[in-house]
């Protein structure tokens, strides 16, 4: 017999959706102060099941904390985003992190945060930096 098209998509339910919150970070720090990590939340836009992801970074100066795990509509994935300032010189460094699904069938994937490091070699004042400093 024949096969509904329409009927057959809909008994599958909508595909996931990949989503991350942002598509940049900016990292401040200077030789005695920072970098603070930053959250980078993982979601599923659709209510259906969860989605399996990895994130991978592009230099060793950036990791992620989980670097894999499960994210669903009600309850995204929090990954934390840190640098390790050690090794590199005051100046401007830029790479991406990759947000892959390995679950069949997701759009919207891979998801890529462009991340900025802006290593100092003066002290940041909270003048030229209010957002980068804490009290």
């Amino acid at each position: 017999g024949r096969i509904n098209a329409f009927d057959a998509l809909e008994a599958t339910g909508p595909a996931p959706i990949l989503t991350v919150n942002v598509d940049e970070m900016i990292f401040l720090a200077d030789p005695t102060t920072g970098p603070w990590p930053q959250t980078l939340l993982v979601g599923n836009d659709v209510q259906c099941g969860p989605l399996a992801w990895n994130a991978t970074t592009g230099a060793s100066w950036l990791s992620t904390q989980p670097d894999e795990g499960y994210a669903s509509w009600s309850e995204p994935a929090e990954i934390i985003v840190t640098v390790d300032k050690s090794g590199l010189a005051p100046g401007i460094v830029q790479t991406t992190i990759t947000v892959t699904s390995t679950t069949l069938g997701v759009v919207g994937s891979p998801q890529m945060v462009d991340v900025t490091f802006v290593y100092s070699s003066a002290p940041l004042t909270k003048k030229l930096f209010p957002l980068a400093m804490r009290d």
